[in-house]
């Protein structure tokens, strides 16, 4: 599986906090916009999810909000945002292992503090909310 840079942002704006996966996709890097600062680069695959990380394993399926793709500069970023989409606190971040499969599922495997997690995301399809499921793995 390729070895991608990650990123869990918490979100707050005014309407509440979720939590933002952030995983650099070499897809979407060869598709990018050439950009003065690499950092704007969009090269980010991401999605909205309510719960914080120590709560993914609980909730089963996990859902997630698709969301366009982010620039690379989120992986390290914390603070406001501009146009009042309220501010980031970075969480964790390290690397993930992705792969997609024959289905157009996102296979990931990624550690937070504590365990391994494996993630299926399925095939996106037309913006809905994704039902992934995630388990803990040895190593």
């Amino acid at each position: 599986m390729p070895t991608c840079r990650f990123a869990i942002l918490e979100h707050t704006t005014d309407a509440g906090v979720h939590h933002d996966l952030l995983i650099e996709d070499p897809a979407l890097a060869a598709e990018a916009e050439p950009a003065d600062d690499p950092g704007d680069a969009l090269t980010l695959w991401a999605v909205r999810i309510d719960p914080p990380p120590g709560a993914w394993l609980a909730r089963q399926p996990l859902l997630l909000t698709p969301l366009p793709p982010h620039r690379a500069r989120y992986l390290t970023y914390e603070g406001p945002l501009t146009a009042g989409r309220g501010s980031v606190r970075h969480l964790a971040d390290g690397y993930a292992e992705v792969r997609c499969g024959p289905d157009e599922a996102r296979h990931i495997r990624l550690t937070l503090d504590g365990p391994t997690l494996a993630i299926v995301v399925p095939q996106t399809v037309d913006d809905q909310p994704l039902r992934a499921t995630v388990t803990a793995v040895n190593g």
